[in-house]
Protein backbone atom coordinates (compact mmCIF):
# COMPACT_ATOMS: atom_id res chain seq x y z
CA UNK A 1 0.00 0.00 0.00
CA UNK A 2 1.29 3.19 -0.61
CA UNK A 3 2.77 5.79 2.39
CA UNK A 4 0.47 7.83 2.87
CA UNK A 5 3.08 10.67 4.50
CA UNK A 6 4.22 13.31 2.07
CA UNK A 7 5.41 11.15 -1.11
CA UNK A 8 8.45 13.43 -2.11
CA UNK A 9 8.60 12.27 -6.06
CA UNK A 10 10.84 12.79 -8.81
CA UNK A 11 8.20 14.92 -10.71
CA UNK A 12 7.17 16.47 -7.55
CA UNK A 13 10.63 18.00 -6.83
CA UNK A 14 10.60 18.88 -10.67
CA UNK A 15 7.80 20.69 -10.41
CA UNK A 16 8.69 22.42 -7.38
CA UNK A 17 11.84 23.75 -8.68
CA UNK A 18 10.57 24.76 -12.02
CA UNK A 19 7.45 27.06 -10.41
CA UNK A 20 10.57 28.42 -8.04
CA UNK A 21 12.43 29.47 -11.22
CA UNK A 22 9.66 30.94 -12.91
CA UNK A 23 8.68 33.14 -9.70
CA UNK A 24 12.25 34.19 -9.63
CA UNK A 25 12.52 34.85 -12.90
CA UNK A 26 9.06 36.86 -12.50
CA UNK A 27 10.57 39.06 -9.70
CA UNK A 28 13.46 39.71 -11.92
CA UNK A 29 10.92 41.02 -14.91
CA UNK A 30 10.78 38.07 -16.78
CA UNK A 31 9.37 37.23 -19.55
CA UNK A 32 9.26 41.32 -19.69
CA UNK A 33 11.82 42.67 -21.96
CA UNK A 34 13.36 45.67 -21.15
CA UNK A 35 14.52 47.31 -17.49
CA UNK A 36 15.66 50.64 -16.58
CA UNK A 37 19.70 51.30 -16.62
CA UNK A 38 21.40 49.16 -13.94
CA UNK A 39 22.83 51.80 -11.06
CA UNK A 40 25.58 50.88 -8.95
CA UNK A 41 25.60 51.96 -5.13
CA UNK A 42 26.97 55.49 -6.29
CA UNK A 43 23.75 56.14 -8.29
CA UNK A 44 25.79 56.34 -11.38
CA UNK A 45 24.41 54.45 -14.43
CA UNK A 46 26.65 51.56 -15.40
CA UNK A 47 27.62 51.32 -18.96
CA UNK A 48 23.60 51.60 -19.31
CA UNK A 49 23.62 50.44 -22.69
CA UNK A 50 25.87 47.62 -23.00
CA UNK A 51 24.48 46.09 -19.31
CA UNK A 52 20.79 46.56 -20.70
CA UNK A 53 21.28 45.31 -23.62
CA UNK A 54 22.98 42.20 -22.81
CA UNK A 55 20.66 41.73 -20.10
CA UNK A 56 17.54 41.80 -22.06
CA UNK A 57 19.78 39.25 -24.12
CA UNK A 58 19.88 37.21 -20.77
CA UNK A 59 16.14 37.31 -20.26
CA UNK A 60 15.29 36.58 -24.12
CA UNK A 61 17.28 32.84 -24.03
CA UNK A 62 15.93 32.35 -20.44
CA UNK A 63 12.74 32.41 -22.06
CA UNK A 64 14.04 30.56 -24.55
CA UNK A 65 14.73 27.98 -22.54
CA UNK A 66 18.25 28.41 -23.52
CA UNK A 67 18.95 28.55 -19.59
CA UNK A 68 23.20 27.32 -19.80
CA UNK A 69 23.86 30.48 -22.86
CA UNK A 70 21.74 32.89 -20.15
CA UNK A 71 24.04 32.38 -17.95
CA UNK A 72 26.84 32.75 -19.83
CA UNK A 73 25.34 36.13 -20.73
CA UNK A 74 25.02 37.11 -17.32
CA UNK A 75 28.31 36.38 -16.31
CA UNK A 76 29.11 39.39 -18.94
CA UNK A 77 26.36 41.46 -17.33
CA UNK A 78 28.05 40.63 -13.70
CA UNK A 79 31.62 42.02 -15.22
CA UNK A 80 29.94 45.13 -15.65
CA UNK A 81 27.77 45.34 -12.55
CA UNK A 82 27.71 43.17 -9.45
CA UNK A 83 25.31 45.34 -7.88
CA UNK A 84 22.23 44.50 -9.44
CA UNK A 85 19.92 41.99 -7.44
CA UNK A 86 17.95 41.19 -10.60
CA UNK A 87 20.80 39.32 -11.97
CA UNK A 88 21.23 37.49 -9.32
CA UNK A 89 17.54 36.19 -9.54
CA UNK A 90 18.04 35.56 -13.09
CA UNK A 91 20.61 33.35 -12.35
CA UNK A 92 19.16 31.86 -9.81
CA UNK A 93 16.72 30.84 -12.05
CA UNK A 94 18.70 29.91 -14.96
CA UNK A 95 20.35 27.35 -12.19
CA UNK A 96 17.61 25.86 -10.58
CA UNK A 97 16.38 25.09 -14.29
CA UNK A 98 19.82 23.24 -15.01
CA UNK A 99 19.82 21.60 -11.55
CA UNK A 100 22.57 23.47 -9.88
CA UNK A 101 21.41 24.55 -6.93
CA UNK A 102 24.88 25.75 -5.53
CA UNK A 103 24.78 28.61 -8.10
CA UNK A 104 21.08 29.27 -7.38
CA UNK A 105 21.51 29.63 -3.76
CA UNK A 106 24.99 31.80 -3.99
CA UNK A 107 22.98 34.07 -6.63
CA UNK A 108 20.08 34.40 -4.06
CA UNK A 109 22.19 35.03 -1.19
CA UNK A 110 24.00 37.56 -2.82
CA UNK A 111 20.64 39.31 -3.74
CA UNK A 112 19.50 39.58 -0.38
CA UNK A 113 22.37 41.12 0.83
CA UNK A 114 21.92 43.58 -1.87
CA UNK A 115 17.86 43.78 -0.77
CA UNK A 116 17.96 42.15 2.37
CA UNK A 117 14.17 43.69 2.91
CA UNK A 118 12.50 41.78 -0.45
CA UNK A 119 10.42 39.28 0.81
CA UNK A 120 10.09 37.64 -2.91
CA UNK A 121 13.99 37.04 -2.48
CA UNK A 122 14.34 35.80 0.78
CA UNK A 123 10.93 33.68 -0.06
CA UNK A 124 12.67 31.49 -2.63
CA UNK A 125 15.88 31.40 -0.79
CA UNK A 126 13.63 29.29 1.75
CA UNK A 127 12.02 27.10 -1.29
CA UNK A 128 15.30 26.76 -2.20
CA UNK A 129 16.39 24.74 1.24
CA UNK A 130 12.97 23.20 1.12
CA UNK A 131 13.49 21.78 -1.87
CA UNK A 132 16.78 20.98 -0.91
CA UNK A 133 15.40 19.52 2.05
CA UNK A 134 17.02 21.51 4.56
CA UNK A 135 14.02 22.80 6.86
CA UNK A 136 16.20 24.03 9.69
CA UNK A 137 17.21 26.92 7.32
CA UNK A 138 14.37 26.98 5.23
CA UNK A 139 11.85 28.15 8.23
CA UNK A 140 13.44 31.63 9.31
CA UNK A 141 13.75 32.69 5.62
CA UNK A 142 10.20 31.65 5.02
CA UNK A 143 9.24 33.69 8.11
CA UNK A 144 11.51 36.20 7.17
CA UNK A 145 9.54 36.63 3.95
CA UNK A 146 5.48 36.30 5.23
CA UNK A 147 6.81 38.94 8.21
CA UNK A 148 7.63 41.64 5.37
CA UNK A 149 4.65 40.53 3.19
CA UNK A 150 2.51 38.82 5.51
CA UNK A 151 -0.39 38.64 2.07
CA UNK A 152 1.95 36.93 -0.26
CA UNK A 153 0.41 33.11 -0.26
CA UNK A 154 3.42 30.86 -1.66
CA UNK A 155 5.33 32.01 1.38
CA UNK A 156 3.28 30.69 3.70
CA UNK A 157 2.53 27.57 1.81
CA UNK A 158 6.34 26.81 1.80
CA UNK A 159 6.49 27.90 5.17
CA UNK A 160 3.41 25.27 6.01
CA UNK A 161 5.19 22.62 4.26
CA UNK A 162 8.33 23.22 6.12
CA UNK A 163 6.72 23.18 9.72
CA UNK A 164 5.25 19.59 8.51
CA UNK A 165 8.80 18.41 7.94
CA UNK A 166 10.05 19.76 11.18
CA UNK A 167 7.22 18.10 12.82
CA UNK A 168 5.31 21.11 13.79
CA UNK A 169 1.69 20.11 12.42
CA UNK A 170 0.00 22.54 14.74
CA UNK A 171 1.33 25.27 13.23
CA UNK A 172 1.64 24.08 9.61
CA UNK A 173 -2.44 23.94 10.29
CA UNK A 174 -2.21 27.20 11.51
CA UNK A 175 -0.47 28.53 8.27
CA UNK A 176 -2.63 26.78 6.13
CA UNK A 177 -5.51 28.10 7.40
CA UNK A 178 -4.38 31.58 6.96
CA UNK A 179 -3.03 31.07 3.71
CA UNK A 180 -6.41 29.74 2.61
CA UNK A 181 -8.08 33.25 4.23
CA UNK A 182 -6.18 35.25 2.24
CA UNK A 183 -6.09 33.54 -1.19
CA UNK A 184 -10.02 33.40 -1.09
CA UNK A 185 -9.68 37.39 -0.07
CA UNK A 186 -7.13 37.89 -2.73
CA UNK A 187 -7.96 36.17 -6.06
CA UNK A 188 -5.08 33.17 -5.38
CA UNK A 189 -5.35 30.90 -8.23
CA UNK A 190 -4.61 27.02 -7.46
CA UNK A 191 -5.52 24.17 -5.06
CA UNK A 192 -2.06 24.25 -2.92
CA UNK A 193 -4.27 26.09 0.12
CA UNK A 194 -6.66 23.57 0.34
CA UNK A 195 -4.74 21.01 -0.80
CA UNK A 196 -1.97 20.99 1.71
CA UNK A 197 -4.39 21.32 4.57
CA UNK A 198 -6.98 18.41 3.60
CA UNK A 199 -3.74 16.37 3.18
CA UNK A 200 -2.48 16.98 6.75
CA UNK A 201 -5.59 16.11 8.01
CA UNK A 202 -5.81 13.10 6.26
CA UNK A 203 -2.43 12.20 7.70
CA UNK A 204 -3.59 13.11 11.44
CA UNK A 205 -6.85 10.34 10.51
CA UNK A 206 -8.88 13.72 10.67
CA UNK A 207 -10.71 11.89 7.50
CA UNK A 208 -14.36 13.95 7.83
CA UNK A 209 -12.42 16.90 8.56
CA UNK A 210 -10.40 16.97 5.73
CA UNK A 211 -13.30 16.57 2.89
CA UNK A 212 -14.62 19.86 1.92
CA UNK A 213 -10.91 20.87 1.85
CA UNK A 214 -10.22 18.21 -0.11
CA UNK A 215 -13.32 18.67 -2.50
CA UNK A 216 -12.20 22.71 -2.91
CA UNK A 217 -8.99 21.91 -4.27
CA UNK A 218 -10.20 19.48 -6.47
CA UNK A 219 -12.91 22.11 -7.64
CA UNK A 220 -10.03 24.53 -8.11
CA UNK A 221 -7.80 22.49 -9.97
CA UNK A 222 -9.69 19.50 -11.52
CA UNK A 223 -6.80 17.92 -13.09
CA UNK A 224 -4.90 17.68 -9.83
CA UNK A 225 -4.17 13.79 -9.10
CA UNK A 226 -2.38 14.28 -5.68
CA UNK A 227 -5.75 16.09 -4.52
CA UNK A 228 -8.49 13.93 -6.87
CA UNK A 229 -6.61 10.87 -5.52
CA UNK A 230 -6.86 11.87 -1.95
CA UNK A 231 -10.34 12.76 -2.34
CA UNK A 232 -11.31 9.49 -3.38
CA UNK A 233 -9.81 8.18 -0.39
CA UNK A 234 -11.95 10.02 1.63
CA UNK A 235 -14.63 9.50 -0.13
CA UNK A 236 -14.39 5.63 0.06
CA UNK A 237 -13.74 5.61 3.34
CA UNK A 238 -17.34 6.76 3.87
CA UNK A 239 -18.63 4.29 1.62
CA UNK A 240 -19.11 6.35 -1.31
CA UNK A 241 -17.64 4.40 -3.88
CA UNK A 242 -18.87 5.49 -7.01
CA UNK A 243 -17.86 9.57 -6.39
CA UNK A 244 -14.62 7.78 -4.95
CA UNK A 245 -14.21 5.77 -8.30
CA UNK A 246 -15.00 8.92 -10.43
CA UNK A 247 -12.55 10.82 -8.70
CA UNK A 248 -9.87 8.21 -9.52
CA UNK A 249 -11.03 7.97 -13.09
CA UNK A 250 -11.13 12.13 -13.44
CA UNK A 251 -7.34 11.83 -12.50
CA UNK A 252 -7.25 9.22 -14.95
CA UNK A 253 -8.64 11.65 -17.69
CA UNK A 254 -5.60 13.93 -16.18
CA UNK A 255 -2.78 11.98 -16.25
CA UNK A 256 -3.18 8.36 -17.34
CA UNK A 257 0.42 7.47 -16.14
CA UNK A 258 -0.14 8.74 -12.25
CA UNK A 259 0.62 5.77 -10.40
CA UNK A 260 -1.25 6.15 -7.38
CA UNK A 261 -5.01 6.34 -9.34
CA UNK A 262 -3.61 2.96 -10.69
CA UNK A 263 -3.60 1.48 -6.97
CA UNK A 264 -6.92 2.67 -6.23
CA UNK A 265 -8.40 1.62 -9.02
CA UNK A 266 -6.90 -1.91 -8.16
CA UNK A 267 -7.87 -2.04 -5.20
CA UNK A 268 -12.02 -0.99 -6.14
CA UNK A 269 -11.92 -4.35 -8.63
CA UNK A 270 -10.55 -6.43 -5.88
CA UNK A 271 -13.29 -5.04 -3.48
CA UNK A 272 -16.11 -5.91 -6.52
CA UNK A 273 -14.54 -9.34 -6.90
CA UNK A 274 -12.98 -8.98 -10.28
CA UNK A 275 -9.11 -10.45 -9.81
CA UNK A 276 -8.22 -10.49 -13.38
CA UNK A 277 -8.91 -6.60 -13.36
CA UNK A 278 -7.51 -5.83 -10.00
CA UNK A 279 -4.28 -7.47 -10.65
CA UNK A 280 -3.72 -6.08 -14.24
CA UNK A 281 -4.24 -2.23 -12.32
CA UNK A 282 -1.90 -3.74 -9.11
CA UNK A 283 0.19 -4.59 -12.05
CA UNK A 284 0.57 -1.05 -13.75
CA UNK A 285 1.12 0.71 -10.34
CA UNK A 286 3.96 -1.23 -9.79
CA UNK A 287 5.97 -0.69 -12.89
CA UNK A 288 4.76 3.10 -12.60
CA UNK A 289 6.11 2.92 -9.27
CA UNK A 290 9.48 1.02 -10.47
CA UNK A 291 10.02 3.84 -12.93
CA UNK A 292 9.46 6.40 -11.07
CA UNK A 293 12.16 5.67 -8.30
CA UNK A 294 14.60 4.36 -10.82
CA UNK A 295 15.17 7.91 -11.91
CA UNK A 296 17.12 9.99 -9.83
CA UNK A 297 16.11 12.17 -7.26
CA UNK A 298 17.30 15.55 -8.76
CA UNK A 299 17.76 16.48 -4.83
CA UNK A 300 20.63 14.37 -4.52
CA UNK A 301 22.01 15.52 -7.76
CA UNK A 302 24.12 18.37 -6.24
CA UNK A 303 28.04 18.12 -8.15
CA UNK A 304 30.17 20.71 -8.34
CA UNK A 305 30.18 20.77 -12.14
CA UNK A 306 28.21 20.32 -14.76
Amino acid sequence: MPSLGLIRTRKHWGRLRFVLALQIAAAAGVPLIGSPPAVGRTGVAVEAENYDEMFRQAKNLFVEKRYRESLKVLERCLALNHQDPETYKLVASNAILIDRMDIAEQALKTAQQLTPDDYAVLFNLGALYYTESRFLQAQPELEKSVKLNSHYVPARLFLGLTQEELGQEAAAIATYLKSIEIAEHSGFQGEQPYLYLGRLMYRQNNVIESLPYLQKAAQANPQSCESLCLLSRVLSSQGRESQAMAAVNQCLNADPDYPEAHYLLSRAYALHGDAEKSGEELTRFQELKKNEQSRKDPRKNQRAIR
